[in-house]
């Protein structure tokens, strides 16, 4: 039960980040950001108002004898439709400790993403030295392959069908805070507020908030769910657009497997001769490609919802004897601060869960990156690796076959 308990209310301190920089349809409604609220639900309802920032997410998981582990999370958006997200984590359990730092892992701008090559290379060069040490040398194999940015061009797709995904109702939220709290201890007043789960009552409020927000919102969640189409996405256009911009790099790492430029210019007409788009519809109808549908989206929701509040009705005094969970609210010079902590007292020893989320509301400058990292700067590795996959026959083929 204690396990669940956790898990829920983990869930809530991660929801608050969807709803950072969500924006608000009705301008009219907008407030001005001051520095003096009236209640926590006021502040936390002007983050409606972010159209650009900094988030980072922090947790802290103490968990006893078995060690710690630590994850940060931090984004960025410009406003103008750039962002960037960056990972970093710090693990030590049960004698094993591994870290890594995968800074701007993606940045997104002007209808380009950026995947970060030189950062993915050096966590997947920790991990291999963690599991394997003295054994596997991830760079020495890449030689002198200079990694950056790997640039993706990203498919032209209509606001509209962007809308569908990203439309969160920040009132709402707020609205289902009001009722989650309603039997917690709320203190604090203009800029700083501080919420405490004290007794059984407050806990198994919450849960039914959660439940209800649920319900409330199970329309627009199924909604979110299936209203994906085919017709949403110009796939020929898209595989085009990557032919394009692939092209020239194609050609030349080709050339290392002795591939000739005819043979690509064979594969990219045969490509743009399909008609991809009604391949992609016949996909998505098919049955066998397991999508859910609607019915199975609400049941899997009210199934949910009923775990929910089973929990809420089962939770007891006993159950949160050994627990402790706070957190506090807090506007400061143009940034919002939410920590917490969630505790628990065990047999063999405490666990501690710390969260914290800082949203700054600083103009943020997110720029593609100029090292890009081509299809061709792999020619080397490629030629390296040739004369081995050449050489392979069809039974060495069948070995590598999961």
């Amino acid at each position: 039960m204690k396990k669940k308990v956790l898990s829920v209310l983990l869930i809530l301190a991660l929801v608050i980040t969807c709803f950072t920089g969500c924006g608000d349809k009705d301008t009219d409604k907008k407030k001005k950001k001051s520095e003096n609220y009236d209640d926590v639900y006021e502040l936390i309802g002007s983050l409606g108002d972010l159209e650009k920032g900094n988030v980072s997410v922090a947790f802290d998981f103490d968990l006893g004898s078995e060690g710690v582990v630590k994850m940060t999370m931090n984004s960025k958006r410009d406003g103008k439709g750039g962002c960037a997200l960056g990972i970093s984590f710090d693990a030590d359990v049960e004698e094993t400790k591994m870290s890594g730092d995968l800074e701007d892992l993606v940045v997104v701008k002007s209808d380009m993403a950026y995947i970060n090559l030189a950062a993915i290379v050096d966590f997947v060069a920790n991990v291999a030295n963690v599991a394997a040490p003295n054994q596997v040398d991830v760079k020495e194999f890449l030689g002198d392959t200079k990694l950056g940015y790997f640039a993706i061009p990203l498919p032209d797709i209509d606001d509209s069908v962007i809308e569908k995904f990203t439309d969160n109702s920040i009132e709402s939220f707020v609205k289902f805070l009001e009722d989650a709290f309603e039997d917690s201890k709320v203190e604090g007043e203009d800029n700083e507020f501080s919420i405490a789960f004290e007794d059984v009552d407050s806990y198994k409020t919450l849960f039914n908030a959660m439940a209800d927000y649920l319900e409330a919102e199970s329309d627009n969640l199924v909604k979110r769910g299936t209203s994906f189409s085919a017709d949403d996405f110009d796939l020929d256009a898209y595989a085009k657009k990557l032919i394009d911009y692939y092209y020239d790099d194609a050609v030349e790492l080709a050339s290392a497997f002795g591939i000739e430029k005819a043979q690509i210019d064979a594969v990219v007409d045969q490509v743009k001769e399909m008609d991809l788009n009604a391949e992609l519809k016949k996909a998505m109808e098919d049955p066998s490609a397991d999508i859910p549908t609607e019915d199975e989206l609400k049941e899997e929701l009210e199934s949910m919802i009923s775990d929910v509040r089973s929990l809420a009705d089962e939770i007891s005094e006993e159950e949160i004897e050994d627990f402790d969970a706070s957190c506090t609210v807090k506007y400061d010079d143009g940034g919002y601060k939410f920590k917490g902590a969630i505790e628990g007292k065990g047999e063999d020893s405490d666990k501690k869960i710390s969260f914290t989320i800082k949203i700054d509301e600083e103009d943020c400058k997110v720029s593609a990156p100029s090292d890009i990292t081509k299809l061709g700067d792999f020619k080397d590795i490629v030629e390296t690796l040739a004369p081995l996959l050449n050489g392979m026959g069809d039974d060495d083929l069948d070995y590598y076959e999961y």
